[in-house]
């Protein structure tokens, strides 16, 4: 943290930038870790299928919510590790991907960088020239930027809450990190230790 105070400053000294427009996060009293520990707020929002999803009815079950925006190419590599989770876990763990934008800027867009598609089996699936096309095992809910704000989450994609199955909010990761031992592995192996955390 006082290597991040001390390059800001240097820049701000240098011109580099403007004071006001550099924020700097102290971890304890600022955004979601306020919220570690505690009840997690509830929220109703829309699937790309129109559906509506009331996040309380999922309580007994652990979730791993997920915030992503189509504009991060790491949240891209991250669907083969939450359906990998999806799979693995079953109904034992629910995950719920929220995306920043609006279904109608990601679903058969042209022009956008990926998009969501639905398939002739009646499953969404991600359909890009980068990662070739991936069905997708979880729920997205789109306009996600409210639901982001509720449980205070910064504007930094991908990032990550667990809650335990009596509701607690017990784990918050942002980035995509992987394993320096198994890249291959992408960030599976980060999520699923976060997921052990919350039992």
């Amino acid at each position: 943290m006082r290597i991040l105070i001390l390059t800001a400053l240097l820049l701000v000294v240098l011109g580099k930038v403007k004071a006001q427009d550099y924020v700097i996060f102290e971890e304890e009293d600022t955004i979601i870790y306020s919220l570690l520990n505690k009840p997690a707020p509830n929220f109703q929002g829309y699937n790309l299928k129109d559906s509506l999803i009331n996040f309380g009815s999922y309580e007994g079950q652990k979730i791993l919510l997920h915030f992503w925006s189509k504009y991060c190419g790491s949240c891209l590599k991250e669907v083969r590790d939450l359906n990998r989770l999806a799979t693995e876990f079953g109904n034992d763990v629910k995950i719920l991907s929220v995306l920043e934008e609006g279904k109608a800027e990601v679903t058969n867009a042209e022009g956008n960088f990926f998009n969501v598609e639905l398939n002739s089996t009646g499953y969404y699936q991600f359909a890009d020239s980068i990662h070739h096309t991936k069905l997708i095992d979880f729920e997205i809910l789109p306009n996600g930027a409210r639901i982001r704000e509720m449980f205070k989450v910064p504007k930094m994609f991908p990032s990550t809450l667990v809650i335990d199955s009596e509701f607690i909010i017990k784990e918050f990761s942002d980035g995509y990190l992987l394993d320096a031992m198994n890249p291959k592995e992408g960030n599976y192996l980060h999520l699923l230790e976060m997921l052990k955390k919350a039992e």
